[in-house]
């Protein structure tokens, strides 16, 4: 299936997401691979995650780790399944793996700048987000990380207006619009938190 369709990895989240079920979703790549290819749990896991079952994506992740430990998407998904059930010290751990094998990854690292706001880590925050800015600004990722640094830092005005760039880049990515809502939220403009 991959080598006739590149992409099928790629659409089973969405797939995921319309409500097409795992096993129907795995069926359509399984035919096509050999019995106990990694890509079938890297393909649950993605499932998964879409479903927002990070516990069974930590499960599917979780078997790839010995063969594939080192593969930035496996410690992607990974870190954003641990984020998602509150190992915040396992996530940040994946995510700086990510990091320091590939500074150009970009995806999730709004999760990733989540995380580090979580912990309270304000200068591996500032780093991340300086590194992000630099490798693409036009990445929403780079300006959710900017608006919870200045969030970290007590800069409300900063943080909405980083946040609001991140959604001039993409106005359907999720986590600038929980930034602009949570800081709406916080400053009681509960009319523009909507």
């Amino acid at each position: 299936a991959l080598a006739a369709c590149p992409l099928a990895l790629e659409a089973a989240q969405p797939l995921a997401r319309l409500g097409m079920k795992e096993e129907d979703i795995v069926s359509l790549v399984a035919s096509q691979l050999e019995e106990g290819s990694w890509v079938i749990p890297y393909l649950q896991g993605l499932i998964r995650e879409a479903r927002s079952d990070y516990k069974g994506g930590l499960q599917a992740y979780g078997g790839l780790t010995n063969c594939f430990g080192e593969s930035c998407e496996v410690l992607r998904g990974m870190a954003v399944c641990q984020a998602e059930t509150g190992q915040v010290e396992e996530a940040a751990r994946s995510f700086d793996k990510i990091r320091s094998k590939e500074d150009h990854f970009v995806q999730d690292m709004d999760c990733y700048a989540h995380v580090l706001r979580t912990a309270g880590e304000a200068a591996a925050l500032n780093k991340l987000t300086n590194s992000l800015l630099e490798t693409d600004c036009m990445a929403p990722q780079a300006w959710v990380a900017a608006s919870l640094y200045s969030e970290l830092n007590s800069d409300g005005e900063h943080a909405l207006e980083y946040a609001e760039k991140a959604l001039n880049v993409d106005s359907r990515h999720a986590w600038a619009l929980v930034r602009c809502g949570t800081i709406h939220l916080e400053s009681e403009r509960f009319d523009l938190a909507l």
